[in-house]
Protein backbone atom coordinates (compact mmCIF):
# COMPACT_ATOMS: atom_id res chain seq x y z
CA UNK A 1 0.00 0.00 0.00
CA UNK A 2 1.59 3.19 -1.11
CA UNK A 3 1.06 6.73 0.07
CA UNK A 4 1.89 9.89 -1.87
CA UNK A 5 3.10 11.96 0.58
CA UNK A 6 3.03 15.25 0.94
CA UNK A 7 6.64 18.03 0.18
CA UNK A 8 8.63 15.67 2.84
CA UNK A 9 12.38 16.74 2.08
CA UNK A 10 14.35 16.86 5.05
CA UNK A 11 16.39 20.44 5.69
CA UNK A 12 17.76 22.51 7.79
CA UNK A 13 16.36 19.95 10.45
CA UNK A 14 16.23 20.64 14.26
CA UNK A 15 19.31 20.14 16.47
CA UNK A 16 19.47 17.38 18.72
CA UNK A 17 20.88 18.08 21.89
CA UNK A 18 23.40 15.72 23.32
CA UNK A 19 23.85 14.90 27.23
CA UNK A 20 27.18 14.83 28.12
CA UNK A 21 28.69 14.57 31.45
CA UNK A 22 31.69 17.25 30.69
CA UNK A 23 28.81 20.16 29.68
CA UNK A 24 25.66 18.94 32.36
CA UNK A 25 25.59 18.18 35.73
CA UNK A 26 23.01 15.87 36.33
CA UNK A 27 21.04 16.35 39.48
CA UNK A 28 20.86 12.84 41.57
CA UNK A 29 16.91 12.97 41.46
CA UNK A 30 14.89 11.71 39.07
CA UNK A 31 14.60 8.60 36.59
CA UNK A 32 16.23 7.55 33.67
CA UNK A 33 13.10 8.77 31.23
CA UNK A 34 13.05 12.04 33.04
CA UNK A 35 15.74 13.87 35.15
CA UNK A 36 16.80 17.63 35.56
CA UNK A 37 20.45 18.42 34.17
CA UNK A 38 22.26 21.75 34.76
CA UNK A 39 24.18 23.43 31.64
CA UNK A 40 27.80 24.33 32.90
CA UNK A 41 28.35 26.74 30.14
CA UNK A 42 25.08 29.01 31.19
CA UNK A 43 24.00 28.03 34.76
CA UNK A 44 20.54 27.13 33.50
CA UNK A 45 18.09 24.15 34.24
CA UNK A 46 17.03 21.62 32.18
CA UNK A 47 14.67 18.69 31.72
CA UNK A 48 15.24 15.92 30.16
CA UNK A 49 11.71 13.70 29.08
CA UNK A 50 12.18 10.69 27.23
CA UNK A 51 9.27 9.82 25.25
CA UNK A 52 8.00 6.46 25.50
CA UNK A 53 9.96 3.55 23.42
CA UNK A 54 8.16 3.07 19.86
CA UNK A 55 6.07 6.23 19.89
CA UNK A 56 6.19 9.62 18.58
CA UNK A 57 5.85 11.39 21.68
CA UNK A 58 8.63 13.09 21.60
CA UNK A 59 8.10 14.50 18.04
CA UNK A 60 4.67 15.73 19.29
CA UNK A 61 6.31 17.34 21.99
CA UNK A 62 8.48 18.97 19.66
CA UNK A 63 5.81 19.89 16.95
CA UNK A 64 3.45 21.58 19.40
CA UNK A 65 6.04 24.06 20.52
CA UNK A 66 6.67 24.94 17.56
CA UNK A 67 3.01 25.39 16.48
CA UNK A 68 2.47 27.49 19.63
CA UNK A 69 5.44 29.77 18.49
CA UNK A 70 3.54 30.08 15.23
CA UNK A 71 0.64 30.98 16.77
CA UNK A 72 1.91 33.47 19.54
CA UNK A 73 0.88 30.80 22.51
CA UNK A 74 3.29 30.99 25.54
CA UNK A 75 5.00 27.95 25.70
CA UNK A 76 7.87 25.64 27.03
CA UNK A 77 10.87 25.43 24.61
CA UNK A 78 11.99 22.33 23.63
CA UNK A 79 14.80 20.73 21.56
CA UNK A 80 15.69 16.61 20.59
CA UNK A 81 18.05 15.49 22.48
CA UNK A 82 19.90 12.42 23.23
CA UNK A 83 21.20 10.54 26.84
CA UNK A 84 23.43 7.52 26.54
CA UNK A 85 21.55 6.37 23.47
CA UNK A 86 18.14 7.37 24.71
CA UNK A 87 16.06 9.36 22.53
CA UNK A 88 13.89 12.45 24.28
CA UNK A 89 13.24 15.83 24.61
CA UNK A 90 15.04 18.99 26.39
CA UNK A 91 13.31 21.62 27.80
CA UNK A 92 14.77 24.60 29.71
CA UNK A 93 12.68 25.40 32.93
CA UNK A 94 10.44 28.33 32.78
CA UNK A 95 11.04 29.58 36.12
CA UNK A 96 13.16 32.49 36.88
CA UNK A 97 16.95 32.97 37.02
CA UNK A 98 17.20 30.08 34.76
CA UNK A 99 15.27 27.63 37.25
CA UNK A 100 16.14 28.61 40.39
CA UNK A 101 13.59 31.10 41.30
CA UNK A 102 10.21 31.10 41.80
CA UNK A 103 7.17 28.53 42.22
CA UNK A 104 5.07 26.10 40.10
CA UNK A 105 1.82 25.55 41.39
CA UNK A 106 -0.37 23.11 39.64
CA UNK A 107 -3.46 22.87 38.97
CA UNK A 108 -4.51 20.35 40.96
CA UNK A 109 -3.33 22.34 44.28
CA UNK A 110 -4.90 25.13 43.25
CA UNK A 111 -8.54 23.71 42.55
CA UNK A 112 -8.25 21.89 45.71
CA UNK A 113 -8.33 25.25 47.77
CA UNK A 114 -11.18 26.32 45.61
CA UNK A 115 -13.19 23.34 45.91
CA UNK A 116 -13.69 21.45 48.90
CA UNK A 117 -14.86 18.18 47.58
CA UNK A 118 -11.17 18.41 45.59
CA UNK A 119 -9.03 15.35 45.35
CA UNK A 120 -5.82 16.86 44.10
CA UNK A 121 -3.80 13.02 44.93
CA UNK A 122 -6.11 11.82 41.65
CA UNK A 123 -4.47 12.70 38.82
CA UNK A 124 -7.21 10.64 36.26
CA UNK A 125 -10.70 9.59 36.40
CA UNK A 126 -11.71 12.56 38.55
CA UNK A 127 -15.13 13.55 37.80
CA UNK A 128 -14.92 16.61 39.65
CA UNK A 129 -12.33 17.69 37.64
CA UNK A 130 -14.52 19.62 35.27
CA UNK A 131 -14.21 22.72 32.53
CA UNK A 132 -17.05 24.63 34.51
CA UNK A 133 -15.05 24.43 37.61
CA UNK A 134 -11.60 25.50 36.23
CA UNK A 135 -13.24 28.12 33.86
CA UNK A 136 -15.11 29.49 37.21
CA UNK A 137 -11.41 29.19 38.72
CA UNK A 138 -9.89 31.71 35.87
CA UNK A 139 -12.38 33.83 35.95
CA UNK A 140 -12.45 34.56 39.72
CA UNK A 141 -8.44 34.80 40.23
CA UNK A 142 -8.69 36.96 36.71
CA UNK A 143 -10.36 40.01 38.54
CA UNK A 144 -7.91 42.86 39.56
CA UNK A 145 -6.13 42.42 42.78
CA UNK A 146 -3.73 44.80 43.79
CA UNK A 147 -2.25 42.54 46.61
CA UNK A 148 -1.45 39.78 44.45
CA UNK A 149 -1.25 40.89 40.80
CA UNK A 150 -1.89 38.12 38.13
CA UNK A 151 -0.46 38.69 34.63
CA UNK A 152 -1.91 36.49 31.85
CA UNK A 153 1.39 35.21 31.29
CA UNK A 154 5.17 35.84 31.95
CA UNK A 155 6.09 39.14 32.15
CA UNK A 156 9.14 38.23 30.14
CA UNK A 157 7.70 35.96 27.53
CA UNK A 158 7.91 36.99 24.09
CA UNK A 159 4.18 36.99 23.40
CA UNK A 160 3.54 39.66 26.29
CA UNK A 161 3.68 42.74 24.77
CA UNK A 162 0.77 41.62 21.89
CA UNK A 163 -0.86 39.73 24.84
CA UNK A 164 -1.08 43.27 26.74
CA UNK A 165 -1.97 45.00 24.13
CA UNK A 166 -5.14 42.97 23.48
CA UNK A 167 -6.01 42.99 27.28
CA UNK A 168 -6.39 39.44 27.82
CA UNK A 169 -6.82 37.91 31.11
CA UNK A 170 -5.20 34.73 32.71
CA UNK A 171 -8.20 33.23 31.50
CA UNK A 172 -8.04 34.45 27.73
CA UNK A 173 -4.69 32.74 27.34
CA UNK A 174 -6.23 29.36 29.07
CA UNK A 175 -8.27 29.06 25.95
CA UNK A 176 -5.38 29.15 23.79
CA UNK A 177 -4.31 26.11 25.61
CA UNK A 178 -7.41 24.32 25.54
CA UNK A 179 -7.56 25.37 21.10
CA UNK A 180 -3.97 24.07 21.05
CA UNK A 181 -5.26 20.83 22.62
CA UNK A 182 -8.23 20.68 19.98
CA UNK A 183 -6.08 21.26 17.59
CA UNK A 184 -2.93 18.58 18.30
CA UNK A 185 -5.93 16.54 19.62
CA UNK A 186 -4.02 16.18 23.41
CA UNK A 187 -5.65 13.99 25.56
CA UNK A 188 -3.48 14.97 28.52
CA UNK A 189 -4.52 18.27 30.26
CA UNK A 190 -4.90 16.81 33.57
CA UNK A 191 -4.67 18.96 36.34
CA UNK A 192 -0.68 19.06 36.53
CA UNK A 193 -0.42 19.71 33.00
CA UNK A 194 -0.84 23.72 33.92
CA UNK A 195 -0.76 26.15 36.56
CA UNK A 196 0.45 29.37 37.76
CA UNK A 197 3.73 30.87 38.93
CA UNK A 198 4.46 32.79 41.71
CA UNK A 199 7.61 34.92 41.84
CA UNK A 200 9.57 35.61 45.37
CA UNK A 201 7.88 39.09 45.38
CA UNK A 202 3.87 37.42 44.94
CA UNK A 203 3.38 38.51 41.50
CA UNK A 204 1.49 35.59 39.67
CA UNK A 205 1.11 34.62 36.60
CA UNK A 206 -0.26 31.60 33.90
CA UNK A 207 2.65 29.21 33.43
CA UNK A 208 3.26 28.35 29.93
CA UNK A 209 1.50 25.16 28.48
CA UNK A 210 3.52 22.32 28.27
CA UNK A 211 3.60 18.82 28.21
CA UNK A 212 2.06 17.60 24.92
CA UNK A 213 3.46 14.51 24.20
CA UNK A 214 0.28 12.34 24.55
CA UNK A 215 -1.40 14.06 21.06
CA UNK A 216 -0.86 13.96 17.63
CA UNK A 217 -1.63 9.70 17.38
CA UNK A 218 1.79 9.80 18.82
CA UNK A 219 0.82 5.84 19.95
CA UNK A 220 -0.22 4.67 16.36
CA UNK A 221 2.01 2.78 14.48
CA UNK A 222 2.79 3.20 11.43
CA UNK A 223 0.62 0.66 9.61
CA UNK A 224 -2.48 1.95 11.38
CA UNK A 225 -1.36 5.93 10.31
CA UNK A 226 -1.15 4.33 6.79
CA UNK A 227 -4.18 2.74 6.81
CA UNK A 228 -6.02 5.80 7.77
CA UNK A 229 -4.30 7.82 5.30
CA UNK A 230 -5.85 5.70 2.35
CA UNK A 231 -8.76 4.06 3.75
CA UNK A 232 -12.04 4.60 2.15
CA UNK A 233 -13.87 3.61 5.30
CA UNK A 234 -15.05 7.02 7.13
CA UNK A 235 -15.23 4.82 10.46
CA UNK A 236 -11.31 4.27 9.76
CA UNK A 237 -10.23 7.81 8.25
CA UNK A 238 -8.04 10.34 10.20
CA UNK A 239 -11.24 12.76 10.18
CA UNK A 240 -12.65 9.68 12.74
CA UNK A 241 -9.71 9.32 14.43
CA UNK A 242 -9.60 12.78 15.52
CA UNK A 243 -13.26 12.98 16.21
CA UNK A 244 -12.08 9.86 18.99
CA UNK A 245 -9.83 12.61 20.92
CA UNK A 246 -11.04 13.11 24.83
CA UNK A 247 -9.86 16.03 27.42
CA UNK A 248 -8.78 14.86 30.64
CA UNK A 249 -11.84 17.19 31.57
CA UNK A 250 -14.97 16.01 32.61
CA UNK A 251 -18.58 17.14 31.93
CA UNK A 252 -21.58 15.77 33.54
CA UNK A 253 -19.71 12.50 34.18
CA UNK A 254 -18.17 11.76 31.18
CA UNK A 255 -15.03 13.03 29.67
CA UNK A 256 -15.03 15.86 27.32
CA UNK A 257 -14.25 16.08 23.80
CA UNK A 258 -11.43 18.27 23.51
CA UNK A 259 -12.83 20.65 20.81
CA UNK A 260 -16.31 20.43 23.16
CA UNK A 261 -13.70 21.71 25.94
CA UNK A 262 -13.05 24.65 23.87
CA UNK A 263 -15.94 25.64 22.75
CA UNK A 264 -17.57 25.45 26.08
CA UNK A 265 -14.65 28.01 27.55
CA UNK A 266 -15.51 30.30 24.61
CA UNK A 267 -19.19 30.49 24.96
CA UNK A 268 -18.36 31.40 28.51
CA UNK A 269 -15.49 34.11 27.77
CA UNK A 270 -17.82 35.37 24.35
CA UNK A 271 -16.85 35.39 20.62
CA UNK A 272 -14.74 38.28 20.23
CA UNK A 273 -12.21 36.36 22.73
CA UNK A 274 -12.43 33.05 21.01
CA UNK A 275 -12.32 34.80 17.70
CA UNK A 276 -9.03 36.22 18.54
CA UNK A 277 -7.30 32.65 18.59
CA UNK A 278 -9.51 31.13 16.15
CA UNK A 279 -8.06 34.41 13.69
CA UNK A 280 -4.45 33.63 14.96
CA UNK A 281 -4.74 29.90 13.28
CA UNK A 282 -4.56 31.80 9.84
CA UNK A 283 -0.99 31.62 10.45
CA UNK A 284 -0.52 28.05 10.34
CA UNK A 285 -0.71 27.92 6.51
CA UNK A 286 -0.28 24.43 5.10
CA UNK A 287 2.88 25.54 3.76
CA UNK A 288 4.33 26.57 7.21
CA UNK A 289 2.59 23.32 8.70
CA UNK A 290 4.69 21.61 6.00
CA UNK A 291 7.69 23.51 7.06
CA UNK A 292 7.78 22.33 10.45
CA UNK A 293 6.89 19.12 10.25
CA UNK A 294 9.67 18.53 7.33
CA UNK A 295 12.72 19.48 10.11
CA UNK A 296 12.17 16.63 12.00
CA UNK A 297 15.06 14.41 12.02
CA UNK A 298 14.59 11.33 10.66
CA UNK A 299 15.65 9.48 12.78
CA UNK A 300 12.90 10.98 15.69
CA UNK A 301 9.99 10.12 13.05
CA UNK A 302 8.98 8.32 10.16
CA UNK A 303 7.71 10.01 6.42
CA UNK A 304 4.47 8.35 7.61
CA UNK A 305 4.16 9.59 11.03
CA UNK A 306 4.77 12.95 9.97
CA UNK A 307 2.06 12.81 7.05
CA UNK A 308 -0.45 11.81 9.51
CA UNK A 309 -0.09 14.44 12.02
CA UNK A 310 -0.17 16.99 8.91
CA UNK A 311 -3.10 15.67 7.92
CA UNK A 312 -4.66 15.32 11.67
CA UNK A 313 -3.48 19.03 12.14
CA UNK A 314 -5.15 20.49 9.06
CA UNK A 315 -8.63 18.42 9.89
CA UNK A 316 -8.26 19.66 13.56
CA UNK A 317 -8.09 23.38 12.59
CA UNK A 318 -10.61 22.81 9.74
CA UNK A 319 -12.98 21.71 13.08
CA UNK A 320 -11.94 24.11 14.78
CA UNK A 321 -12.60 26.93 12.22
CA UNK A 322 -15.83 25.70 11.15
CA UNK A 323 -17.60 24.66 14.49
CA UNK A 324 -20.52 27.53 15.81
CA UNK A 325 -20.75 28.72 19.61
CA UNK A 326 -22.68 31.08 21.01
CA UNK A 327 -22.15 34.06 24.18
CA UNK A 328 -24.14 31.55 26.24
CA UNK A 329 -22.68 28.94 28.35
CA UNK A 330 -23.55 26.39 26.59
CA UNK A 331 -21.37 25.50 23.11
CA UNK A 332 -23.21 24.33 19.99
CA UNK A 333 -21.25 21.46 19.22
CA UNK A 334 -23.53 18.82 19.65
CA UNK A 335 -21.81 16.62 16.67
CA UNK A 336 -18.91 15.84 18.83
CA UNK A 337 -21.40 14.29 21.45
CA UNK A 338 -20.60 17.18 23.81
CA UNK A 339 -22.61 16.91 27.25
CA UNK A 340 -25.53 18.26 28.00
Amino acid sequence: MQVVMFSLRRQDTYPIIGITKNQWDLEPQGTLDKFWVEDNKDGKRYLFKAGRPHTCQNTAEMVASKICETLGIPHAYYDFSISDGTQGVISSSFLLNGGKEGRLIFGNELLEKAYDDYDATKRYKLKAYTLRRTAAFFSAISRPNDSFPLYPCNPNDPSYRAIIDEELTASDMFLSYLMLDALIGNLDRHHENWGLIVDTDKNMWLAPTYDHASSLGHNLLDHDREGRLVTKDSRRSVEAFVKRAKSAFYEQGKRCPSLCCFCLAAARLGPERANYWRNKLELLTDDELDLILRRVPSEFASDISLHFMYEMIKCNKKRILEVEYGNRKEAICCSQGCPK
